[in-house]
């Protein structure tokens, strides 16, 4: 009996080593862009970080979609506190805003703050996929 019990005790163990901790904190896989014409090229920076141009696009994507990846900018972001800023070439801001994301089994917590007026974001997302529209009001 003493063997069963020890048996079942390591294939356990082995069962619960190899699902891993699911309790950890996962990344959101971020796509940004933009419904607004702004009139020139704006550049996506997270955390002092320049991504890349901020793609336009004329219809909303969506999670799941097979070119989300090619039509949006788009960012690991691990949770955490973010700087998300946009700006022309020249440095001109036209967005920022500190984005707050908590990714975890458990707890799934998206807040963003901005003291901008004149431009905002709002987004979606779907499990671990996060989808972050900018544009002007």
């Amino acid at each position: 009996m003493r063997v069963f019990w020890f048996t079942a005790f390591i294939l356990l163990m082995i069962l619960l080593n190899s699902c891993g901790d699911f309790s950890k904190n996962r990344p959101f896989y971020t796509h940004f862009w933009t419904s607004s014409s702004w009139g020139e090229q704006l550049f996506l920076m997270v955390d002092d970080t320049i991504k890349g141009p901020l793609p336009y696009l004329p219809q909303p994507p969506s999670c799941g979609a097979p070119d989300l990846e090619k039509a949006t900018l788009s960012v690991a972001l691990s949770s955490g506190s973010h700087e998300v800023v946009v700006q022309n070439k020249d440095g001109k801001v036209y967005f920022a805003e500190i984005l707050k994301l908590k990714n975890s089994k458990n707890d799934v917590t998206i807040s963003s703050s901005t003291n901008f007026h004149e431009t905002a974001s709002k987004r979606t997302h779907v499990g671990d996929c996060l989808i972050e529209e900018i544009y002007k009001k």
